[in-house]
């Protein structure tokens, strides 16, 4: 009832319902990750009210969660069929592996995702310390995954829940203060500054399976078998704001532009011209900001590996649709900003190739193409001409730099000498592009190339 109840929406009565109740403590307690010897580095201690800790160690009484329907192994299954005794890891108590569509466990990692897909929420998330639980999931997750395929129904079922937990950790991380973002809390930057962001890199399979996700839910359909969901279960825009999330890593943009780039690409461009020509109700100004942005953020690593299939360079597709977008009613700043930078690239960024259909995952080709009636619609629209943007050196991205603010007149040390003060970046491209929307005391007037 409360996975269902949590789902974002516009109105977080829900949400603020549960923090009311302080029952988001035991909904922790109830994902808690630990060591079969007992969590000796306290890891995963969950933070109760700020203060006490709540040990993974306790087991849930019997009741109306008790039995099976917890999530506890039940022996003489067979790996492909489902979830054995056999198959769980013993150094682990609370195994995710064994958190099946019915569990216990599974339902409360929804509703935490759902709860942190809220912006109401996630402060008081914050405040627990919600990303640690998570992030045990997720290292749980990982290293029993390996970096190997994910072929039977347990690797499936727990790649599923280290995918939400994935989602879960990049709302409380990456939601609020980064690139094109509103501005975050002192109290959200200093959750930042103290947290580690490990839990935020995603890796090859995974990134599949969020390309999965995100054509599932824009065709608006269910997933069968093990780490299925229901038509109904993801909302469009929690996994588009999520996506752009994961992207304000620059790791992540490259682990993602790597392994899916194109397919993603694909994906983000309908759903942006679903919002602009079609007028989805599911996509608002706000899904599509998301899918503006993720799609400017990617297009960092277009200038030299594949953006997006050749069919999109057809009769002008891409721009034509990036243009509808800039001319609809609610375009967001942010949104508008980001388009306005794909037009200026776009003569630099390469259109390659084809989408085959993906037989293992049953993701059709068809999936990342335009439809009929958007193609159509797009006739109609005239792209204005104008001056592409300066292109990129070859040499800019391979090269890591240092940023740092200009120094003070008069000041004696260098800007370097404060480590602070000086921030990484993977190459110049990474570096300068913030400053063309502007930064938390400037916002120019007139878009920057």
């Amino acid at each position: 009832a409360l996975k269902n109840l949590t789902r974002p929406s516009k109105d977080p009565l829900a949400a603020h319902a549960l923090m009311d109740t302080a029952i988001v403590p035991l909904i922790l307690k109830a994902v808690a990750v630990g060591s079969g010897s007992g969590s000796s580095d306290g890891a995963t201690d969950v933070n109760v009210n700020g203060s006490a800790a709540a040990s993974t160690a306790d087991k849930e009484d019997d009741g109306p969660f008790g039995g099976d329907s917890c999530g506890a192994p039940c022996g003489g299954w067979d790996q492909n069929e489902g979830i054995g005794s056999e198959n769980v890891n013993p150094n682990v108590t609370n195994d995710p592996s064994t958190w099946d569509a019915n569990s216990l466990q599974d339902a409360a990692l929804f509703t935490l995702l759902n709860m942190s897909a809220i912006p109401a929420a996630r402060p008081y998330l914050r405040e627990l310390d919600s990303t640690k639980p998570l992030a045990q999931i997720i290292k749980a997750a990982t290293t029993r995954l390996g970096s190997g395929s994910i072929t039977t129904n347990q690797q499936k079922q727990l790649a599923f829940q280290c995918l939400k937990a994935r989602m879960a950790v990049a709302f409380l991380l990456a939601s609020e203060g980064h690139f094109g973002q509103s501005r975050a809390t002192s109290e959200t930057t200093a959750y930042y500054a103290r947290t580690e962001r490990s839990a935020m890199l995603t890796n090859k399979s995974e990134a599949i399976l969020i390309v999965e996700l995100l054509a599932n839910v824009l065709h608006q359909r269910a997933k069968d078998g093990a780490g299925g969901y229901s038509a109904a279960t993801f909302s469009i825009k929690v996994v588009l704001c999520a996506i752009r999330c994961l992207l304000t890593s620059a790791e992540n943009q490259a682990t993602l532009a790597t392994h899916v780039g194109v397919q993603l690409n694909a994906l983000l461009l309908i759903a942006l011209a679903q919002h602009a020509i079609r007028r989805a109700p599911a996509i608002d100004s706000e899904a599509a900001e998301h899918a503006s942005f993720s799609l400017y953020l990617l297009s960092n690593s277009g200038f030299k590996n594949p953006f997006l299939p050749m069919p999109y360079s057809f009769g002008s597709q891409a721009d034509k649709v990036l243009t509808s977008y800039l001319q609809t009613p609610n375009v967001t700043p942010a949104g508008q900003h980001a388009a306005s930078q794909l037009l200026l690239r776009m003569k630099y960024l390469i259109f390659q190739g084809e989408i085959e259909d993906d037989g293992d995952s049953g993701i059709k080709s068809s999936d990342f193409e335009l439809s009929f009636e958007i193609k159509r619609d797009l006739e109609s629209i005239v792209v204005e001409t104008r001056s592409p943007g300066a292109k990129p050196r070859e040499d800019i991205f391979d090269r890591p730099i240092l940023r740092s603010r200009a120094p003070k007149k008069g000041m004696e040390k260098a800007p370097w000498d404060n480590a602070s003060s000086v921030s990484p970046f993977p190459n110049a491209l990474l570096a300068i592009q913030q400053m063309s929307f502007g930064s938390t005391k400037v916002r120019h007037l007139g878009s920057i190339d």
